[in-house]
């Protein structure tokens, strides 16, 4: 913009209009994109909402897997459980 704003007389009539052309290029590139800005926030919008859901129904299902493992303990003999419990750390740490 600098060389475009010293004008023709400086830097030669051609040179000068292909400047322009391309600054001209440039801002029609940028309006594009910020006229798509409000359709990529509603898409971000909806991918978040999508991950909390997620999110939510993952952590409902991790607190299911304490009580169904204190019922494995109780009902069932060392061996048939023991592989099981690291379960509630690695569902909490995921």
């Amino acid at each position: 913009l600098t060389r475009l704003n010293e004008g023709a007389g400086r830097h030669g009539v051609p040179e000068t209009l292909q400047r322009a052309d391309r600054v001209l290029r440039d801002a029609e590139a940028v309006r594009a994109e910020a006229g798509r800005l409000p359709e990529r926030a509603a898409e971000i919008d909806r991918r978040l909402v999508s991950l909390r859901t997620r999110t939510e129904a993952l952590t409902t299902r991790a607190e299911g897997v304490e009580p169904v493992l204190s019922e494995l303990r109780r009902r069932f003999s060392l061996d048939c459980w023991q592989d099981l419990q690291h379960v509630p750390e690695q569902a909490a740490a995921s």
